[in-house]
């Protein structure tokens, strides 16, 4: 677990966008160590060969004119083994150990992580959100594929198109209407 504190000098209403710096900077740190390719589960969700690896919440401090802080809060299963995991999980989890077959240097991964997060928020102070999420989707396996997402009372089944310039899951519903999904549990059918 790690818990990164920034204060980005944005507006509030930005400040989920965030979400996608830290996932993107947990997948290259975990492609980094493990060698392996992970993909991220919209929005906060990083997975490898298939399972959760991670996963990913801000909170935030603010004030209607601006940010005092976000805290980026970040879990990672590294060494955990099979039976470590509760039996009643909602989606298969699993641990880079697991699937590398060795064990990972904590202390490693987290200066891989670091410098990867340092980066991307460089980025995203100097060059906006655009960067981050081109980043992030070089992760994101989804589009062109049908999923279901249970975003309220009415779950949308659609086909994945993309994200649009603030995050949001662009999802084209099965009678035709383009559909922004701006919050919900994304499941592939």
């Amino acid at each position: 677990y790690a818990s990164v504190l920034l204060r980005p000098p944005i507006h509030p209403f930005h400040a989920p966008q965030l979400t996608f710096l830290s996932a993107a900077a947990v997948a290259r740190a975990v492609e980094e160590i493990s060698g392996l390719r992970p993909t991220v589960k919209w929005p906060n969700d990083v997975l490898l060969c298939g399972k959760k690896v991670a996963g990913l919440l801000n909170e935030m401090e603010a004030e209607t004119e601006g940010i005092h802080f976000v805290v980026l809060g970040i879990g990672i299963n590294l060494n955990m083994r099979l039976d470590q995991f509760p039996a009643d999980l909602r989606y298969p989890a699993t641990s880079v150990g697991l699937e590398t077959g060795r064990s990972v240097n904590r202390a490693e991964f987290a200066r891989c992580l670091l410098r990867h997060l340092d980066a991307l928020y460089d980025t995203f102070l100097q060059e906006g959100v655009v960067p981050v999420v081109e980043a992030w989707q070089a992760y994101f396996d989804l589009v062109g594929r049908p999923v279901a997402v249970e975003a309220g009372a009415q779950p949308l089944r659609g086909t994945v198109e993309g994200l649009d310039a603030d995050g949001a899951l662009l999802l084209r519903l099965d009678d035709g209407r383009l559909e922004r999904v701006l919050a919900g549990d994304v499941r592939p059918l």
